[in-house]
């Protein structure tokens, strides 16, 4: 026991000892420009695995006194998406769709993203975007003939805010989400994913100078009750109650489950040179995974 003890001890002081503090703070000056090449899987629901692979375009435009104007723009999109499958049809559009767009963006002297600054031209981009998706949706399943092609633009148009594309950017996994950020041995920060689900993130620097960041589920159960509450009302389930959600979720019926781990390593002037990042998460019955290797292209 005593050398287990001891073992345990002289490990944790290893990793303490073998852990430095990273502040990420890339170099960045007017015409800066790195171009990031994607090799991502994703399985939608349970149902569909695709394969694709992009690039993306990150340009430092100007800098400000306070920080930088950057662009980015995803400029290459290839995926091996069926046709004839509902999920890879949804998924390909919208690739394809945003392929193109620019979105440009403030940031602090550290590159953390604070404020779009083409919102509403970005937004007018994507209305046309979820409208071919809605009727490429509505005219391959029959049984959704019923639904209101507008009410529907509307329920998703009303998502797409800006804070969610701030996140996307500084919150989900990218070159520059850990941008401005001290980080230390066991560093933690709270955030909601891709789903809406509130969770804890830890980071782990090594003395290599890569990044590991783990990511877990991080719900009440009085949060799960509000989000099944948020979702079935979006839905149309008006008639939904505190007691029938209660039920529910004794049941087991809802799972809420979610996990995130990510490994970066930095080049010499601080950007990110690679990723390799795997998510799964389970909302109220939906599957997915994103296995991802995000590589800095020389």
């Amino acid at each position: 026991m005593k050398k287990i003890l001891f073992t345990s001890v002289l490990l944790l002081f290893t990793l303490v000892m073998g852990a430095q503090t990273i502040k990420v703070s890339p170099k960045m000056e007017k015409g800066t420009k790195k171009t990031y090449v994607a090799e991502v899987v994703t399985n939608l629901l349970g149902m569909s695995e695709i394969k694709a692979n992009t690039e993306t375009d990150y340009i430092v435009t100007d800098v400000k006194p306070d920080g930088f104007v950057m662009e980015c723009v995803l400029t290459r999109f290839d995926s091996d998406a069926k046709k004839d499958d509902i999920m890879s049809r949804i998924f390909s559009i919208t690739q394809e769709m945003i392929k193109g767009i620019t979105v440009r963006f403030e940031t602090d002297k550290d590159g953390k993203p604070l404020r779009i600054l083409n919102f509403e031209e970005l937004k007018k981009g994507m209305e046309a975007v979820v409208d071919k998706l809605l009727t490429e949706v509505l005219s391959q399943a029959p049984e959704a003939a019923a639904l209101s092609k507008d009410d529907l633009k509307q329920q998703v148009l009303s998502s797409m805010t800006e804070d969610v594309l701030l996140q996307s950017m500084s919150v989900n996994t990218s070159p520059i989400a850990l941008n401005g950020k001290t980080i230390s041995l066991g560093l933690q920060d709270e955030y909601l994913n891709s789903n809406g689900l509130k969770m804890k993130r830890t980071y782990i620097p090594s003395a290599n100078g890569t990044i590991t960041t783990t990511g877990v589920l991080s719900m009440t159960k009085d949060d799960m009750k509000q989000l099944v509450m948020k979702t079935a009302k979006e839905r149309g389930g008006d008639m939904v109650d505190d007691t029938m959600i209660e039920n529910i979720l004794n049941s087991g019926m809802v799972k809420f489950e979610a996990n995130e781990k990510a490994v970066y390593t930095l080049d010499t002037d601080g950007w990110v040179k690679s990723i390799k990042a795997d998510v799964s998460s389970e909302t109220m019955g939906m599957k997915t995974t994103v296995n991802s290797t995000i590589t800095l292209k020389k």
